[in-house]
């Protein structure tokens, strides 16, 4: 380096301008010890994703690839990156199989095992993922696959998918349960209206607008706005939550990745895009302890009052109508709570199965346009 640089002399040089352009967002942080992570910020779905990845990494050689999954997130990844096919334009398709409750075809595909990917919010994100000519994780796996392929160690530095959706039920069901309407205009309410739209080979736009829009919002404070829908109040409720605390904690395994890595180390941190700005922030001054409370799960208060709330709905009627209601309609009441929660799994199994059908058509539809 030159003689009038500020970096300690083992630090290595900077990437290429050519290849720090390349990623939607792209940071490079140095530790006090000399050694440095190239921070690679990739759009929600972008096709392109995998192929900035790689070729970052291959220009950076580093020690270390530093990955936004968490262990319950590596499976699926894993299966990816032996299953996927990689398309002439650097982009990683995986298509769903014909009949998920085939047991055969389940049992060698763990996201038709995953109560989190049916109904969690994982077969959706496929969806939108296929309308972009990608597949959920695929630049984490190529990510993966080049690590492996440069010899350089993996680390998982996201929080458990598990305890990111325990909070943000705990703070998204008053908001949605209790929501009393809004009016005026909200960007980010009509964004999630676009988002969640059932997908289907009859619609083939891309999205792209919406969900590089929803994904702005994550990165933002909140600005006590009024939300024109139940879900966008869901969402400002839980924006922390998806946001602020996983970019936290992402900031926080990257500054501990390079401290283990010592003088001269290189690491690569693959994460969203929306994440960059506030992990260089937040770099080097996170709270260990407070970063130990945000990997846990939510406060025990929060998960009593989300788990008694519908529990009082269901058992104060129950209660009242058993005290006050005469013989017949006390039965019928009775048959009615037994049977309606089954008529409405029922009903969710099948929307489920229609999204899903309609996700492995889109995928059919634009599998030959690459």
């Amino acid at each position: 380096m030159g003689a009038g640089s500020s970096h300690p002399s083992w630090a290595p040089d900077s990437l290429p301008k050519k290849i720090r352009k390349l990623p939607d967002e792209y940071l490079e942080l140095r530790h006090p010890n000399g050694s440095v992570v190239h921070v690679v910020g990739v759009r929600a779905f972008e096709a392109a994703g995998p192929d900035i990845v790689r070729k970052v990494i291959r220009a950076a050689t580093p020690d270390s690839v530093l990955l936004q999954l968490c262990d319950e997130r590596v499976p699926p990844v894993w299966e990816l990156i032996e299953r996927g096919t990689k398309r002439a334009d650097g982009s990683l398709r995986d298509p769903l199989p014909t009949n998920p409750f085939d047991w055969n075809t389940a049992s060698s595909d763990v996201r038709l095992r995953s109560f989190q990917w049916w109904f969690g919010g994982g077969l959706d994100l496929e969806g939108l993922a296929a309308l972009n000519g990608t597949c959920l994780g695929a630049a984490q796996a190529s990510a993966a696959h080049e690590a492996a392929r440069l010899q350089a160690s993996t680390h998982l530095i996201d929080r458990q998918v598990s305890s990111t959706l325990h909070r943000v039920y705990c703070r998204a069901w008053r908001e949605y349960a209790f929501f009393s309407g809004g009016g005026g205009d909200d960007a980010l309410a009509d964004a999630l209206s676009i988002c969640l739209k059932p997908v289907d080979a009859d619609n083939l736009d891309n999205r792209r607008g919406a969900i590089d829009a929803v994904a702005r919002a994550l990165a933002e404070d909140d600005d006590g706005a009024p939300s024109a829908t139940a879900a966008a109040a869901a969402f400002r409720a839980t924006r922390e939550t998806i946001g602020a605390e996983r970019s936290e904690i992402l900031a926080h395994k990257c500054h501990e990745a390079l401290k283990t890595l010592g003088p001269g180390g290189v690491a690569v941190a693959v994460v969203g895009s929306e994440h960059v700005a506030a992990i260089g922030r937040q770099f080097g001054k996170t709270d260990p302890k407070k970063v130990e409370q945000l990997l846990a799960g939510p406060p025990v208060s929060d998960s009593l009052i989300a788990v008694a709330a519908p529990s009082l709905a269901v058992g104060v009627p129950l209660a009242l109508g058993q005290r006050f209601l005469p013989p017949l309609p006390k039965r019928g009441m009775w048959l009615a709570w037994a049977v309606l929660p089954a008529v409405y799994e029922m009903y969710i199994v099948r929307q489920r199965y229609d999204t899903y059908c309609g996700v492995a058509a889109v995928q059919e539809a634009l599998e030959g346009t690459v």
